[in-house]
């Protein structure tokens, strides 16, 4: 694929892309179907095929704890050009984004790595469209994001590739965008679900409605075009006033890499203009289990540390009690006026006869 940048005699020297340890084994290449049914004749090798629907080629570890494509010749791979696509596209992976699917750079390749953007985009530019329909027909290629990779190429809203500036680096560029009823339904379905206690869900069709009434938002976070996370927030229709950090998560595969406090960086800037920017954490003075507590604590000064705080007041919501805690952004008015405007947001979400029995908002 990288012909026009890349020596073969400089690829038959490194072999790095055919050599893995415990820590990237997991990078070695599946087959599809009509891949394998081409490639089962040239090699003794045997094959396993995995849940994703593609086939490996089974390795076992030497005594230096390394496995070697039983494929890998002394002139290098020996199926020639009928090698399966991921090791043709190697070291570049196609990636979901925003708009499509998007191409990004593995730090294994020693010898790409080194390269510009817009040289790799160049050397691809001409198969982008083949790639693109090859990835879309056999989703089971598509690789998930890491932020040890370099984003290469993305396409915007039209569908145009463009490569990404070298200056990107490997720094995350975050930005929200708005999600659509249809997208928030299949996040709600696919991810929320598994995010959050089936107790702390809020129905899709309140989430809908309010959404329509200017009282909910939902953004989706992206980092290069690539979904990283998500926020939601219950606000007041005008917009101006209390708004709810309501459900925030960083995809799981992305969790532990700084993605948590940059987004909730984002989140604080994004709403500046707000009167107050507070969210509910469960309450960790409010159990005796010590497990449960230690994760409560955990994240409650998750936002402690990022510059949030304690504002002292409480709500006892379905059964469990939350602390409130708010941003460093906005004023944060005397305990009445903001529980004034607590009530207000839940009153439109719940309605007043359900507040009355299910919720109770404390200053203590």
């Amino acid at each position: 694929m990288l012909k026009r940048i890349l020596k073969s005699g400089t690829c038959a020297k490194c072999r790095i892309c055919c050599k893995y340890d415990d820590d990237d084994v997991w990078d070695a290449p599946g087959f599809t179907e009509e891949e394998y049914k081409e490639n089962k004749v040239k090699t003794e090798a045997a094959f396993i095929q995995r849940d994703d629907g593609l086939y490996y080629l089974k390795m076992e570890k030497d005594s230096e704890g390394i496995y070697t494509c039983p494929c890998l010749g002394e002139n290098g791979c020996t199926l020639g050009d009928s090698r399966p696509f991921r090791c043709g596209l190697w070291p570049m992976y196609l990636i979901n984004t925003e708009h499509g699917l998007g191409f990004a750079l593995s730090p294994v390749c020693p010898e790409v790595w080194k390269l510009g953007s817009e040289e790799i985009f160049e050397s691809v530019r001409g198969k982008l469209l083949l790639i693109n329909k090859i990835g879309h027909d056999c989703p089971t290629l598509i690789e998930d994001w890491s932020p040890e990779y370099r984003m290469i190429a993305i396409p915007d809203e039209k569908g145009n590739y463009h490569y990404l500036p070298d200056e990107e680096g490997l720094d995350p560029h975050l930005h929200f965008r708005e999600l659509s009823d249809e997208e928030v339904q299949d996040l709600h379905e696919n991810v929320l679900k598994k995010d959050f206690p089936e107790d702390e869900l809020k129905k899709l069709d309140i989430i809908i409605k309010l959404k329509h009434k200017g009282a909910y938002i939902t953004l989706a976070v992206y980092d290069r075009g690539v979904f990283v996370g998500y926020a939601f927030f219950s606000t007041d229709s005008s917009n101006k006033g209390l708004c709810i950090l309501d459900y925030f998560a960083v995809m799981p595969e992305l969790r532990g890499k700084g993605y948590g406090t940059r987004i909730l960086s984002l989140i604080t800037s994004h709403f500046s203009d707000k009167t107050n920017l507070m969210c509910e954490v469960e309450d960790p003075f409010a159990t005796d289990d010590p497990e449960t507590k230690q994760f409560r604590e955990k994240r409650m000064n998750f936002y402690i540390s990022n510059g949030w705080h304690d504002t002292g007041l409480s709500v006892f919501m379905y059964g469990v009690d939350y602390r409130i805690i708010g941003s460093p952004v906005g004023t944060f008015k005397n305990p009445e006026d903001v529980l004034g405007e607590y009530r207000k947001i839940y009153v439109d979400m719940v309605g007043e006869e359900e507040l009355s029995v299910n919720m109770k908002i404390n200053n203590f």
